[in-house]
């Protein structure tokens, strides 16, 4: 179970990698970042409901204490999204998820002291290989802006926020499926009611291409990668997953260098190597200590 929660945390981070070309694609039909956040956790509500309702057949009754702590983590990754997509306006993606991967090390420190567990030597090491990193891949071509920066740092602490709270016993009670679809549902009210509030509504006149591109990144980050993160937030803990994720913005690297064509130097490949040696480490060393 623990060797699955790794593997699911490795194949939602590497979707999540190329998750800032597909959020441009999106952008380039007159979308901005609210649009495309609406996107994302709308159109594959429908999908959701089916799955729920009649392959799972799982009840979709919720208490009152239920209902907060799904109001609280979509807040979390509904914020999440809107500034780390509107961070991409002001500086390339590299740079931002750079930034914006900072929240492994918020999520380690915060659950640190949360539950007042001491961390192996081992769990530092391979925090700081990630926090070495991740900076130095974007060595040599980033730009900085200071929104840019706001909207990158200030994702990495509400996504840690989201994180840390779907580790709490309520959603450890709640069956994966059903914790995505009311997540991803009150995060499009939530996100629709402030598009109307902010004067300028969803874009919705999409044409039938464009609609079906918005479908596809709704349906491969949702069902994908979110699905994927919180299973294994779920299995090894918000900790472990969030430093597991920093394969992200290596595939996010690569992308930019076997796709777009991008230049990668000597450093970028040594960060990629640490990175990749970082999470190897930690999951072998921690196999056999989360079964304890």
């Amino acid at each position: 179970m623990k060797t699955k929660g790794f593997l699911q945390a490795i194949l939602s981070a590497a979707i999540f990698g190329a998750m800032p070309i597909f959020t441009k694609i999106v952008y380039s039909f007159g979308a901005d970042a609210v649009d495309a956040a609406f996107y994302r956790m709308s159109l594959s509500l429908i999908i959701m409901f089916i799955l729920n309702k009649f392959i799972y057949k799982e009840s979709l009754k919720l208490n009152k204490l239920e209902v907060k702590f799904l109001l609280l983590a979509s807040l979390g990754l509904l914020v999440t999204s809107i500034w780390l997509y509107n961070s991409y306006n002001y500086m390339d993606s590299g740079t931002a998820t750079a930034l914006h991967f900072s929240y492994p090390i918020i999520i380690f420190v915060a659950v640190s002291l949360i539950y007042k567990k001491k961390p192996r030597f081992i769990e530092l090491a391979c925090v700081l290989g990630v926090s070495v990193s991740i900076p130095m891949l974007t060595m040599g071509n980033a730009n900085f802006h200071p929104l840019g920066i706001f909207f990158s740092i200030g994702s990495a602490c509400t996504f840690a926020f989201y994180a840390i709270i779907l580790q709490d016993q309520v959603f450890m009670k709640m069956p994966p499926i059903v914790k995505l679809f009311y997540i991803n549902a009150f995060s499009s009210i939530i996100i629709f009611a402030f598009s109307l509030v902010r004067g300028k509504p969803v874009l919705l006149s999409l044409s039938p291409m464009d609609f079906l591109i918005a479908f596809t990144y709704s349906c491969t980050i949702t069902l994908g990668a979110t699905y994927l993160y919180q299973n294994a937030i779920f299995l090894i803990g918000a900790k472990y997953t969030s430093i597991v994720s920093a394969i992200e913005p290596v595939v996010s690297s690569l992308i930019g260098v076997f796709i777009l064509n991008e230049s990668i130097g000597y450093v970028q490949v040594f960060a990629i190597f640490l990175i990749c040696l970082s999470t190897i480490v930690l999951v072998v060393s921690s196999r056999n200590y989360l079964e304890e």
